[in-house]
């Protein structure tokens, strides 16, 4: 198996965890995620203010960014790699999280 499938895999996964452990539930720089995540939906009324606090549900849609801004840059085109690709990584993201919020 090439390396490339598993270092878009791997890295994908590491972009996601720690987007959707940062984005989710730390303060951040100037403590712009906390304000980012009070002012989309304070009361989490909708599907993006709920997502807003849900380390998974960031975490796969920032696979789905780190994969492409890896694989795009090294000439992987196909539509379907990409979408294999991300669901891996998003895949490894939830297992990393998992692990974290086990120990």
């Amino acid at each position: 198996m090439p390396l490339l499938p598993i270092f878009l895999i791997l890295a994908g996964g590491l972009v996601g965890y720690r987007l959707g452990k940062m984005l989710s539930s730390e303060e951040g720089p100037f403590s712009l995620f906390a304000l980012l995540r009070g002012n989309i939906d304070p009361l989490q009324k909708t599907w993006l203010g709920r997502g807003m606090n849900c380390p998974y549900c960031i975490s796969f849609w920032a696979s789905l960014l780190g994969v492409c801004l890896l694989a795009l840059p090294l000439g992987v085109f196909n539509p379907a790699a990409l979408v294999a690709y991300w669901l891996a990584a998003s895949g490894m993201a939830s297992l990393f999280l998992t692990w974290e919020y086990k120990s």
